[in-house]
């Protein structure tokens, strides 16, 4: 996984806009949690009966996960820096996880939170959502995202590998540059056709 986090752009412009995106989706499950928790107020923990809020099939066990979740999610939006960018990635993870797990467990007895075949796309949706606001939700320095971009361009591993930056792969360092002990000598060679042109 860091592997991964390190190739990831930081302080990209589409950031801020993403970390909204995510936030609203965040407020949609939260607003879902409270309202499932309202309707289904009395009823049984894992109760299978047909009620639907916001669209969305629930239970008492279902909407009390998504009311933790949404604030979770809501906290990490507002607060921001590399936390919401954590909890994003992390969040998208398991939003797509559990949509497709829910998605195999729709007619069985396993479907404890009451999930309808919409519950798995809606999961899917606001994964990918989250998922996508953490790719571009890193924050950083001015260096570290100098690094960063260096490091994508593969200028970083280049160096390192003693080649010349901004020259195809493979070119060494220096190559095309003349040495301190070739510039004397190019320069006498000027200086004699000149004499010989003068001479002629």
């Amino acid at each position: 996984m860091w592997r991964v986090q390190s190739h990831l752009p930081i302080n990209h412009p589409a950031g801020p806009y993403l970390r909204v995106l995510a936030g609203l989706a965040g407020l949609y499950v939260l607003a879902f949690g409270v309202a499932g928790l309202i309707e289904t107020w009395g009823a049984p923990v894992f109760d299978r009966s047909e009620t639907w809020v916001l669209g969305l099939r629930t239970n008492p066990a279902f909407s009390g996960l998504s009311t933790v979740v949404g604030l979770v999610l809501v906290g990490g939006a507002i607060y921001g820096r590399n936390l919401c960018h954590f909890i994003n990635y992390f969040g998208g993870i398991v939003f797509l996880v559990a949509g497709l797990a829910m998605m195999t467990l729709l007619y069985t007895e396993l479907n404890l939170l009451n999930y309808a075949m919409r519950n798995s796309i809606v999961s899917f949706v606001i994964g990918l959502i989250l998922l996508l606001a953490a790719l571009y939700g890193r924050i950083g320095s001015d260096d570290a995202a100098y690094a960063e971009e260096q490091l994508r361009h593969g200028e970083l591993i280049r160096r390192e590998l003693g080649e010349e930056p901004g020259t195809p792969p493979g070119t060494p360092r220096g190559a095309g540059q003349e040495s301190p002990s070739q510039q004397p000598e190019r320069q006498e060679q000027g200086a004699g056709r000149r004499v010989s042109g003068r001479g002629g």
